[in-house]
């Protein structure tokens, strides 16, 4: 997801039927200008080089949401959708987009689902890292350490997956289950809800974690934007 304003002006995008790097590519109504839906960076066109802005957002019910935020805005098409036109796309793992990869030969099959995270640096370096679904899947939430910074990425009962900056007052903070089955981190034992990256009762009760975009994404068209990617996995991959 991203913000759409760029220099001032609301951009409308609608589909170019364009590839690049085996991912569907964007086109603003406005110039005509090319963007990648797994970047957000114009590639060609007369906003080459802006990026758009990445908002996190997360997969999940609708009895969820609302009940979270029971105010939302709803965007919701005329017709009903009956099926997807990407359904055969999706199931087949042979398709794996028109270029040439080797995506299939590292790590996973093609086709697998991970969950992508970046961090740059002041330079504009761009660090990487792929979560198996498995893997979050079994665990429920896993500790990143990327570039030097700490996330943690958590997965709801519904499958939906957010990850947050795991650090208070420039320290990091790790987490781990009590006995019960509850999330506490390590340094002060405090009652953490990873769903909503808050800590709900102890010392560092009514603290909140900084929310980092997590793009869900078959792991063929991930390596092929950050072939330098970090790969965290379950262990029967």
């Amino acid at each position: 997801m991203y913000a759409r304003k760029v220099r001032g002006k609301t951009l409308t995008f609608i589909v170019s039927g364009k590839l690049w790097r085996n991912s569907l590519i964007m086109q603003d109504r406005e110039t005509g200008s090319l963007w990648s839906h797994v970047t957000g960076e114009c590639i060609y066109g007369e906003l080459e080089g802006w990026k758009l802005e990445m908002i996190p957002s997360v997969q999940t019910t609708w009895a969820k949401w609302v009940n979270a935020h029971p105010n939302t805005a709803v965007l919701k098409k005329k017709e009903k959708v009956l099926e997807s036109r990407y359904a055969e796309y999706t199931k087949s793992p042979e398709k794996l987009g028109i270029f040439r990869t080797n995506a299939q030969l590292r790590e996973f099959p093609g086709k697998s689902m991970i969950h992508g995270m970046t961090v740059e640096d002041e330079k504009g370096s761009v660090s990487a890292v792929a979560i198996s679904d498995d893997l979050l899947a079994a665990r429920s939430f896993v500790e990143v350490n990327l570039a030097g910074r700490f996330f943690v990425a958590f997965r709801s009962k519904d499958g939906g997956v957010r990850a947050w900056e795991a650090m208070l007052n420039e320290k990091p903070l790790f987490f781990k289950r009590d006995p019960e089955g509850r999330i506490r981190d390590e340094e002060t034992t405090s009652l953490w809800n990873l769903e909503a990256g808050e800590s709900t009762e102890g010392k560092l009760a009514g603290a909140r974690l900084k929310e980092i975009v997590v793009r869900p994404a078959f792991w063929f068209a991930w390596i092929s934007f950050y072939p330098n990617s970090a790969i965290q996995k379950a262990h029967h991959e």
